[in-house]
């Protein structure tokens, strides 16, 4: 009885001595947050996909892509900025519209380059990325036969938004499981 009571003594006294540490053992988010200054690492990344012949629906576009990819953990390399305008340019378009992308209801890497060969390709690595034809590419300055591109062309994007697509629209054209 008196050990009993000496380990309910201990008990409480340890109790009362450390705070007590809550313990979350819900599922880890499928999502990561991205780091505080996300703005300036996406429209960094942005700046590698745009130039200055973008439209500001594509600039969106583009961010949005970005910033999805960001959000999944993604990481992409730093791009020495020597068009100022053009950066600002990405950041407005970043910080007035920018959203997340979702595939089939979920958040998924986006594989996205600056332009294609005419089409993009099916993704062994992501199979929610289909075949999309992208002919207007051949008007862009960095076409290129060799170009192969799996998920969205940046380039093909900015036709289509220049052409009359709004930047959804755009995306859907790459990407048809885009959840509105």
């Amino acid at each position: 009885m008196k050990r009993r009571l000496f380990m309910l003594l201990c008990f409480f006294t340890a109790m009362a001595l450390f705070p007590v540490v809550s313990l979350n053992f819900s599922s880890p988010a499928k999502t990561q947050k991205p780091q505080k200054d996300s703005a300036e690492a996406v429209c960094n990344a942005a700046y590698a996909f745009c130039d200055s012949g973008f439209c500001d629906e594509a600039i969106q576009a583009v961010t949005d892509i970005i910033n999805t990819n960001i959000h999944t953990g993604h990481a992409y390399t730093e791009n020495k900025i020597s068009d100022k305008e053009l950066y600002n340019r990405i950041l407005k378009g970043y910080n007035s519209k920018s959203e997340l992308l979702y595939t089939n209801g979920r958040i998924l890497y986006i594989p996205v380059c600056k332009c294609s060969n005419g089409s993009t390709q099916i993704s062994d690595k992501y199979n929610y990325i289909i075949s999309a034809a992208s002919p207007w590419d051949c008007f862009s300055d960095n076409y290129g036969r060799e170009n192969n591109c799996e998920g969205v062309s940046a380039d093909g994007i900015n036709y289509l938004c220049k052409n009359g697509f709004g930047k959804k629209e755009a995306l859907k054209w790459y990407l048809p499981g885009l959840s509105d």
